[in-house]
């Protein structure tokens, strides 16, 4: 049975006009919940290389591995669709230095998010598939890295981010472009439920088939189609709140992507994600058990 993880994103933006929660707290949580890792984020875990060991043993005190690292801020700084050359180099050393920081603390896996559609960072007169392909140039430029420190790279699309298929086709023909274009076993896809949901408008099995088992890593909960106010993401939601049929996905899942070793529990910009998140453990645990994954 893959093992449950608890990923730190969900703690930050989850009540975007209060106070942001502390890292201790949602480390106590995880641990008391029975979570078995933690994907971490910048924002709660700086990503300075030589900290790694106290990194290490400072989440291992409360029982968790810290089995993903997250990636998707490098985005925001440097695009790797920018029509600017050392951008994108800026951004390719960023990611390589974050690999090898999530190598350190014996991760496996880094996600990484595509950039977002705003008119500073696209590059004039390309069409959206040569933007597809500026950015897949981008991504190989890390599958060295990767595979030297022996981490899976995964991409997640989103509905507010380039691989959302833009005006005229389908978000799956984007993330395919990218994966037929990188072959390496490196480079995968990140498939959050939510957003799957969204993209595929009601279709995440059929989004989850068409990936072919290149998936490696996963976001678990529930969407009603919609998306989030703050950051134009697919809401996160309890199970029951939304139309997603998760016992269905998690058997897709099975079917397709058996060697997955975790499923991530995220409640990425959820206004309850203590709540939320205790809720859809036991949802997905239970169902895990009843399909015997």
């Amino acid at each position: 049975m893959p093992r449950l993880c608890l990923g730190e994103n969900g703690f930050i933006f989850g009540q975007p006009w209060h106070d942001i929660y502390e890292k201790e707290q949602v480390l106590e949580f995880a641990k008391k919940e029975g979570f078995k890792g933690i994907e971490l984020h910048p924002y709660y875990q700086s990503y300075t290389r030589g900290n790694e060991e106290r990194i290490r043993k400072e989440y291992a005190g409360y029982g968790l591995e810290i089995p993903c690292v997250q990636a998707g801020t490098a985005t925001g700084m440097y695009s790797p669709i920018s029509p600017d050359e050392d951008v994108r180099k800026s951004f390719v050393s960023l990611v390589k230095e974050w690999i090898e920081f999530a190598s350190a603390l014996y991760a496996k896996v880094v996600t990484l998010s595509p950039p977002t559609f705003t008119p500073d960072i696209l590059p004039a007169g390309y069409t959206h598939e040569q933007i597809v392909e500026v950015f897949t140039d981008t991504c190989s430029q890390l599958i060295e890295t990767a595979e030297k420190n022996d981490i899976v790279l995964v991409v997640e699309p989103e509905p507010q981010m380039l691989l959302n298929g833009g005006f005229h086709r389908k978000s799956i023909e984007d993330v395919l472009q990218l994966l037929n274009a990188i072959e390496s076993k490196n480079l995968k896809i990140l498939y959050d439920t939510t957003h799957a949901n969204v993209l595929s408008r009601g279709d995440p099995v059929g989004f989850l088939r068409a990936l072919r088992g290149r998936v490696g890593w996963v976001h678990i909960a529930d969407n009603d189609g919609t998306l989030t106010p703050y950051f134009l993401s697919s809401k996160h939601l309890q199970f029951g709140e939304g139309t997603i049929n998760i016992e269905e996905v998690l058997e897709a899942l099975k079917e397709t992507c058996s060697q997955l070793e975790w499923l991530q529990i995220d409640t990425w910009e959820n206004t309850t994600p203590f709540e939320t998140a205790k809720k859809n453990k036991k949802v997905v645990e239970s169902i895990l058990k009843r399909i015997g994954w």
